[in-house]
């Protein structure tokens, strides 16, 4: 009786001690407030650039890029484009998810560029004039004003003409508006909006910035589902109105909606199905209960650590982290339905499993180890659980369900059958399986391509097509960032740059390039035109206003020259810094510079100069090679982790034994390796991801079925039913079109169903 009250007491503080560390996270958790949740889908790429230097400006311009968004509303009758464009941008407008829209031009936005090119009229002239003869450059001038005043398309703005003869400010006009593809590209103006004409239909460009602020992830309140039913709603009112969209913030929004949907229903399904199966297991609620409370706390002791050592989480941490889900109810469904269930297995599967983990942690990429830790406090939470408070739980239970064992003992057998095979036909056989495997190894390809996780929808794709070729902007995934310790520093450099590039176009090796040089010229550049202009304006002006027909000045000095300090560019002119002007950043400065319609002999890193400043990026081939590399080193780790398991069972067993317990994981990864090989499926952090969740959960069962001794019956029917309930949660995740959980679900999927079949083996 006594042994009876001290067993109750010992469970008892089991639980307080249980319940008086998971009150000290939420301690932790509220002094480590303010917090956030990080959906982000870009802060999930790994860091693209080997030079630190630029790092963060890259991060920056690919956020800035990441929100803009381009909508072109068109229909056969310009009054319902023209209504229905403005029902659009007005929706936008009015959004607080949205930095700014703008579809109108009103005769305000005419002015403010207007006068802009005018005060800048001397500083914005073409370089190339600098390095003309005085005699060459004068007649240039000269023959400019003509043809813009008497040639046959003449649409110059003669207001200014007694101020400005020689029409600088529209040769400014020409040169960076009228011929600069991203102001321009094919559309043209009407009724002060900017249209274009395609397959019978006026379209409107709606041109609009998400704030910084805003999720990439879809949700009902989302801006992006705002529009959408507007589109929908105004689709049925005119059913000839075609709506064109382009954008990152469409392609995240779009996947994120069906990921979520997909792997929704998924998890639905898998979750009654896990359920259902429970139920007729145990024919009782009480450990279902038991379980499923222990798995949501854990994830929450879980996200509360992360909380308060990080101060965010990434929304992608949960997705990862349902590996705690799959490893932990090993625990709690051993503990229920193994009836010798050992502590010792449980805790060399714990420190196993979280060996995994720390290997990843290892890891140079942030949201990678924030995973690795969420799993480890996680699964500490549900091992915590089965041991201190699941024994009072089966005490509550009047006695623990029998089970049917006549299934698991039927295998049983059979894995006797195949262990008594003499050793030579046996160890003949495992070679041929082996070598089964070497033609999906040769196959295998350790890459990461990030185009091809996502898969554009047929209507977006068809948008993002029609968009670009209206556009024509050709900006490639290849640019330069130019960085100095003051603007002026970035200006002048981007001059130079811009010089280089100005030759490539001669060689035809690209088309044009944007710079934010071109329209905030240097005060080095400044000064340069002032003396050119001083010197060269003078030599044709009386030959000039003879032409035009209009009296000289008697001092018109200031008609030819004058520096004027750097002014803060239109409001049409937004879009352009915001794509090239990055700014100031921890004391230095950063642009990009964007070479456009480039030809397949153009090489950035013949451009590029490191030394002083300037550096080629290709944003695609960086992340794909950082994501490459990060998979090769993931990779590694997990070879050395299952090494580290191995050292850490020999202490514990004998070197055989303990190279027969990591043999059934090892030989179900290198399985699922070939698989992939011969499915054609690269093996990308995704898949490598799942490999480690092998590792973590296939090393249980191996374990479990070591201690299992004269019980091995109901270990099997334990291990059968953990196999069962991770296929069920883990392996239907494969059937999702959303190619990061398809690749990690079809990994375990793979990886657990051969540990499952090779763990018998492990018993004495």
């Amino acid at each position: 009786m006594n042994s009876d009250n001290q067993l109750s007491k010992q469970r008892y503080f089991n639980m307080a001690l249980w319940a008086i560390l998971h009150l000290a996270l939420i301690v932790a958790v509220v002094i480590a407030y303010p917090w956030k949740i990080d959906k982000s889908l870009y802060s999930m790429l790994p860091i693209s650039e080997s030079n630190t230097e630029i790092q963060t400006a890259e991060s920056e311009l690919s956020l800035r890029s990441a929100s803009h968004l381009m909508i072109f509303v068109g229909d056969s009758n310009f009054s319902t484009a023209e209504a229905s464009a403005n029902e659009i941008g007005q929706l936008l407008l009015e959004s607080k998810q949205i930095e700014f829209a703008t579809w109108k031009i009103d005769s305000s936005s005419y002015e403010e560029v207007s006068n802009y090119l005018f005060e800048n009229r001397f500083a914005l002239q073409d370089p190339a004039i600098l390095k003309m003869k005085d005699s060459a450059r004068a007649n240039y001038f000269l023959n400019q004003s003509l043809a813009h005043v008497y040639g046959s398309f003449a649409i110059a703005d003669l207001k200014h003409l007694h101020e400005d003869p020689y029409l600088l400010a529209q040769n400014v006009e020409d040169r960076l508006v009228l011929k600069n593809p991203l102001l321009s590209g094919n559309l043209t103006l009407r009724n002060g909006m900017f249209t274009v004409e395609d397959s019978g239909k006026t379209y409107i460009f709606v041109n609009a910035e998400m704030a910084s602020n805003v999720s990439d992830f879809a949700s009902d309140d989302h801006v992006i589902a705002a529009l959408e039913n507007k589109i929908d709603l105004l689709k049925k009112a005119h059913p000839n109105l075609s709506v064109m969209r382009s954008g990152v913030p469409f392609h995240s929004y779009a996947s994120s909606k069906k990921a979520q949907k997909e792997v929704a229903w998924i998890s639905c399904i898998s979750t009654v199905v896990v359920f259902a199966l429970l139920l007729i297991v145990f024919r009782s609620a009480v450990p279902i209960i038991a379980i499923l409370s222990s798995i949501l706390i854990a994830i929450l002791a879980a996200t509360g650590a992360t909380l308060a050592a990080f101060h965010e989480i990434h929304i992608f941490t949960f997705v990862f982290g349902t590996s705690v889900i799959g490893v932990s109810i090993d625990y709690a469904l051993h503990h229920f339905a193994d009836k010798n269930a050992q502590v010792k297995s449980i805790l060399l599967g714990f420190m196993t499993t979280e060996l995994s983990y720390v290997a990843l942690m290892i890891v140079d990429f942030p949201v990678l180890r924030q995973m690795a830790f969420f799993s480890m406090i996680g699964l500490l939470s549900a091992l915590l659980s089965v041991l201190l408070v699941f024994p009072k739980v089966s005490e509550k239970m009047k006695t623990r369900k029998k089970f049917s064992l006549k299934f698991p003992q039927l295998i049983l057998a059979g894995y006797s059958k195949l262990e008594r095979i003499p050793k030579i036909p046996r160890y003949l056989i495992f070679a041929v399986l082996i070598a089964a495997l070497i033609p999906g190894f040769s196959k295998m390809n350790v890459r990461t391509d990030i185009r091809a996780l996502y898969q554009v929808s047929k209507d977006l794709g068809e948008s993002e097509m029609r968009v670009a070729k209206w556009m024509n902007t050709g900006i490639s995934p290849t640019y330069f960032i130019v960085t100095g310790n003051s603007q002026e520093e970035v200006l002048e450099k981007e001059e130079l740059l811009a010089e280089k590039l100005k030759a490539a176009e001669k060689d035809s090796l690209l088309k044009s390039f944007l710079a934010y040089s071109q329209f905030v010229p240097s005060e080095k550049r400044r000064a340069q035109m002032d003396s050119v202009l001083r010197h060269t304006l003078p030599l044709r002006y009386k030959k000039l206003c003879k032409a035009l027909k209009i009296r000289p000045q008697k001092n018109p000095a200031a008609l030819f020259g004058g520096i004027s300090e750097n002014q803060e560019l239109p409001m049409q002119f937004k879009n352009l810094k915001e794509m090239l002007w990055i700014g100031e950043i921890n004391g230095k400065f950063y642009s990009a510079v964007m070479p456009l319609h480039l030809s397949e002999e153009f090489n950035a890193e013949n451009f590029e100069d490191t030394e002083n400043g300037i550096f080629a990026v290709n944003k695609m081939k960086t992340i794909n090679s950082a994501l490459t590399e990060l998979s090769v080193s993931a990779l590694a780790l997990v070879a050395f982790a299952y090494f580290a398991v191995f050292f850490i069972l020999s202490f514990v067993y004998t070197w055989r034994d303990s190279l027969r317990i990591v043999r059934a994981p090892i030989l179900a990864c290198l399985f699922t390796l070939s698989m992939l090989g011969y499915l054609e499926i690269p093996v990308n952090f995704f898949a490598i991801t799942g490999l480690i969740l092998v590792l973590g959960i296939g090393i249980d069962y191996s374990l479990f079925f070591k201690d299992s001794a004269d019980h091995s019956d109901s270990t099997a029917f334990a291990v059968l039913l953990s196999t069962l309930t991770t296929l069920f949660s883990f392996g239907t995740l494969s059937l999702s079109s959303f190619v990061p959980v398809s690749v990690l679900g079809l990994t375990v999927l793979l990886g657990i169903s051969a540990c499952f079949l090779l763990s018998p083996f492990t018993r004495n």
